[in-house]
């Protein structure tokens, strides 16, 4: 599936994280690390709650760990009606993103 075609959208937490990084270069390899790591089946990922809420963490290749849940395709109609916005095959609504090792740590005690 081609990176265009997967809404990401950012929880609070996440876009903080993003708009903390340092250079618009980290940023799009964040960008393009969520919208193409997401959705590969294969690679391994631990269904943890967080915040009250069960979400699937993954490990990036960016060094963070995605907290994130996929949307359903009622929810992607509903960004497709927003301006600015298109209709994506899959998309996933990230709540955070977290040191790696933190995320492999908080993930290890999550019941």
């Amino acid at each position: 599936m081609a990176a265009e075609s997967v809404e990401v959208a950012l929880g609070p937490a996440a876009a903080l994280v993003v708009a903390r990084l340092g250079t618009d270069a980290m940023k799009a390899r964040l960008a393009t690390a969520l919208r193409t790591e997401l959705v590969d089946a294969s690679r391994p990922r631990v269904t943890r709650v967080y915040e009250g809420v069960v979400c699937l963490h993954l490990v990036l290749s960016t060094g963070h760990t995605a907290i994130y849940n996929e949307l359903s395709s009622q929810e992607l109609a509903d960004i497709a009606g927003q301006p600015g916005h298109e209709r994506r095959e899959r998309g996933f609504y990230v709540y955070d993103l977290v040191p790696a090792r933190l995320g492999i740590i908080r993930s290890a005690g999550s019941p």
